[in-house]
């Protein structure tokens, strides 16, 4: 393998960040988040992600939607997001290709989240201004 590919790899791999869906708060405790919502740092630290899924609790084979807020540390939004899924572990995709809508201001709602089998599932959500990216990548569990 020729050094580019293997320079490529690693870019990915140090842009890469892994967000795992929270479990619900103890009763009493105060919430690190807003409810229902889950936030998350890109590998970087560029991003602050924050993202939501409705319905809240993902079942296989049902769409889904995620709601997503990306904004920079600096305080500038994202003007463009793109969004995959796959099953690592099985080594697949996802059916049906996601639909992103820009609701501005650094919103963006991803529609057509139809994760087809139960298990773990990652979420790629590559984050972007003025066509500079970098990857989030959030594990998701679907019953």
């Amino acid at each position: 393998m020729s050094a580019r590919p293997l320079l490529l790899a690693a870019l990915v791999a140090a842009l890469s960040c892994a967000c795992r869906m929270r479990a619900p708060e103890p009763e009493g405790a105060a919430p690190a988040v807003e409810a229902g919502w889950n936030v998350c740092e890109s590998a970087l630290g560029t991003w602050v992600v924050r993202w939501r899924s409705e319905p809240e609790r993902l079942e296989f084979g049902a769409p889904a939607r995620l709601v997503v807020e990306a904004h920079r540390l600096d305080g500038l939004a994202a003007d463009e997001l793109r969004a995959d899924a796959g099953m690592p572990q099985h080594g697949h995709g996802v059916l049906r290709r996601m639909q992103v809508e820009d609701l501005g201001q650094g919103r963006f709602a991803v529609e057509n989240v139809y994760l087809h089998m139960p298990g773990a599932w990652r979420v790629y959500l590559d984050v972007g201004r003025a066509g500079v990216f970098e990857r989030v990548e959030l594990e998701l569990e679907v019953d």
